[in-house]
């Protein structure tokens, strides 16, 4: 600040107090205006009652603190409110002395941070990637291609990873084991699947008579192990499915019928229940001690439909279903989850918590805990704690709740953002499962559908088509690892493989020719040359143009031969190694903390 004046304060204001004669911007000259702040010019109605003074500005309050905490109220011009403890959870933004308790130890939002321990904030663990990459995305009925179990076999502890067309087995240490390979393309995809603990039982449709398929597999063997097809059903084709292994048997709901199904079974049973609506998308399947009960969404409507027990048999069987819950209009449940006396219920709009009746199986479900920027597709429970699958501010991650701790209302829990992947952005957390009996979470992440996925998915099984047809080259859903021991974790997914397996193919679209190949094209291509062992690579791709009413194709296919780099496949080697034994030293790092 700049003060101009040259004569003394308490006296008139001298003459003069505008700007010289033909200026049309201020600037300081003489006595114009007596003060300026920041290029500002003020005038100061200062007299003699009220004369100018420099006096120092009040920074402390004289005042008693009778706050709580203390320090509170103490800086003019700061609010201020003292926290020794953030244990209750976040989603607050507004604080009112008049409200609950509880206010006092929330927050808004927390990132990375482990705050259930009470008078304590930690780092929770970092997260690492797995070399196991999801190969596929949303149903169109908008249900994800992912699903997750905790399994233990031959003991070791991880998940039974169900992804489209694949279903792998992938170890507490990341290494993938694959367990049942379809190819896209050629075989149907697989509708859903579960396990007792022994066994893993999935359908799908054969595809030669389009038939409903029911299969299943030890957990202990692999892909090398052909399933036990259970039965097939004629006439039925199925286009969605949710299993689960219940009360010691398969519930099936497959399409609009729910079934039970004897672990033995040779033919499908009668349906116990059909729901009118033939369009109708169950979504999953749970239990409690009372009964058993099936998630659906027909539109914008959604429900949970529950099935007691009949012991009038020598096992008992289900009776009719009964609509246990309904949700508001337009919120769709995902993913119902029992677990110590209370439901968890994914929807669209994020996830509430249903206390469940031990005698009758009756539910009252509860307003949202939180709102998600995506649905809650999966949930994962351990200890006093569940974990949703959710977005973290813009990343993949979970969010948990403190099942331990109700907040304000009545089945309000204590939650808060909790591991994320900070490396990815514009994904959807679509599954999640603690890997066997230890604490490891794992959760597995895709792309939610756009057009121009919708585009490319289409225009790609296209090309694959025309490729087939001009030089024989067959479409590839095979996940493949380099030769030579320690090379497991090298992998690659051409698009295209030949019979020899001496070349491969790999499809593009894009929005604009493509006058070169781009480097990171002819990187990917070559490391799938190395990985597969081929001696060349066909480039096809589709020019991608808009239309009045979507995406058209600028021109049939065209084909680009690449021959092997074996300068750019060594540094692609060298880059990766490095790579990897970053992950490795990390891994075991995390280990050692053990985290």
């Amino acid at each position: 600040m700049t003060i101009d004046h040259y004569y003394d304060i308490t006296d008139r204001i001298p003459v003069k107090l505008s700007n010289p004669q033909n200026q049309q911007t201020y600037y300081q000259n003489g006595v114009a205006y007596d003060i300026s702040i920041g290029g500002q010019p003020f005038f100061l109605l200062n007299d003699d009652n009220n004369p100018y003074r420099y006096v120092t500005a009040q920074y402390r309050k004289q005042q008693i603190d009778q706050s709580r905490e203390p320090g509170e109220q103490t800086l003019t011009g700061w609010w201020l409110r003292s926290q020794s403890t953030f244990h209750l959870g976040q989603g607050i933004k507004f604080f009112e002395p008049a409200q609950d308790e509880s206010l006092r130890f929330q927050y808004t939002y927390s990132k990375g941070c482990d705050v259930w321990t009470k008078g304590q904030v930690t780092l929770l663990p970092d997260t690492f990637t797995s070399s196991h990459p999801i190969t596929t995305g949303f149903q169109t009925n908008t249900r994800p291609f992912q699903f997750t179990r905790s399994i233990r076999w031959s003991g070791t502890d991880g998940i039974l990873l169900h992804d489209g067309y694949d279903l792998d087995k992938i170890a507490v240490d990341g290494t993938v084991t694959h367990f049942q390979d379809y190819t896209s393309g050629t075989d149907d995809p697989v509708y859903a699947v579960c396990d007792d603990g022994v066994y893993a039982y999935w359908v799908t449709n054969d595809v030669a008579s389009g038939k409903l398929e029911f299969n299943k597999k030890l957990l202990t063997d692999t892909s090398s192990t052909a399933p036990t097809v259970m039965f097939t059903q004629p006439g039925i084709t199925v286009t969605n499915a949710v299993l689960e292994y219940t009360k010691e048997r398969i519930v099936a709901a497959i399409n609009n019928k729910i079934y039970e199904i004897a672990t033995s079974a040779t033919t499908l049973p009668s349906a116990v229940y059909t729901h009118p609506d033939q369009d109708v998308v169950f979504t999953s399947i749970t239990s409690s001690g009372a009964a058993i009960y099936v998630s659906a969404f027909s539109g914008i409507q959604s429900n949970i439909y529950k099935f007691t027990l009949n012991t009038s048999g020598a096992m008992p069987t289900l009776t009719s279903a009964i609509t246990a819950a309904e949700m508001p209009v337009g919120e769709k449940i995902y993913r119902i989850a029992y677990y110590l006396g209370s439901m968890a219920i994914g929807t669209s709009l994020g996830c509430r918590v249903a206390d469940v009746s031990q005698t009758d199986g009756s539910i009252a479900y509860g307003p949202l805990i939180f709102n998600s920027e995506q649905p809650v597709y999966d949930v994962a429970f351990r200890d006093k704690y569940l974990w949703c699958a959710t977005n973290v501010d813009g990343n993949p991650g979970l969010t948990r709740i403190n099942l331990g701790q109700q907040v304000s209302f009545n089945l309000v829990y204590a939650y808060a953002w909790d591991l994320y992947d900070p490396s990815a952005t514009g994904r959807n957390t679509t599954a999640c499962a603690f890997a066997g009996n230890t604490n490891q979470l794992i959760f597995t992440t895709q792309v939610e559908p756009n057009a121009f996925m919708d585009w490319g998915n289409e225009r790609e099984a296209y090309i694959a088509h025309v490729v087939k047809e001009r030089y024989g080259i067959l479409p590839n859903d095979w996940l493949l690892c380099a030769d030579g021991a320690g090379n497991e974790w090298m992998l690659a997914t051409p698009d295209g493989l030949s019979l020899d397996h001496k070349i491969i193919g790999e499809y593009k679209t894009s929005g604009k020719p493509l006058d070169k190949i781009p480097a990171n094209y002819m990187r990917q291509v070559q490391w799938q040359l190395w990985v597969s062992g081929a001696e060349r690579a066909l480039l096809a791709y589709g020019l991608r143009l808009e239309g009045p009413e979507g995406f058209v194709p600028g021109f049939d296919v065209e084909c680009q031969w690449i021959d092997r780099n074996e300068e750019m496949i060594s540094e692609l080697i060298v880059t990766a190694q490095t790579v990897q034994m970053h992950a490795v030293f990390w891994e075991r790092s995390q280990r050692e903390k053990g985290n």
